[in-house]
């Protein structure tokens, strides 16, 4: 193309490349990246779609995300009972809302 140096960003980019810079804020900010660590793609997920949303980024699918996860070297595993998962990373544990502050919820029995 005239006029742009090779590897040079697009003017408008596309929504996977978008996405892909989203994706690595979401690891950054709500995952732990270590060799030991095993998540459930759909947990994984799930907290990406929340995220994504809030910060209003394209969700794509589950079948996208697990993709776009394996260009980044985490490898498809299963957990025990089965279910599909990625090697390498966890998500970090949330942290107590206002409402549970870390106690146990009242109980009135």
């Amino acid at each position: 193309m005239p006029g742009r140096r090779l590897g040079s960003k697009p003017s408008s980019p596309t929504p996977y490349f978008e996405a892909e810079d989203a994706l690595g804020q979401w690891i950054e900010e709500r995952c732990l990246l270590a060799k030991t660590h095993r998540e459930g793609v759909s947990e994984l997920f799930a907290d990406w779609r929340d995220w994504a949303e809030r910060a209003g980024e394209y969700v794509g699918s589950v079948k996208r995300f697990s993709e776009l996860m394996a260009t980044r070297k985490f490898e498809k595993c299963r957990l025990t009972g089965g279910a599909r998962a990625l090697a390498g990373i966890s998500l970090r544990p949330k942290p107590p809302s206002d409402s549970y502050r870390g106690g146990y919820p009242y109980r009135d029995d």
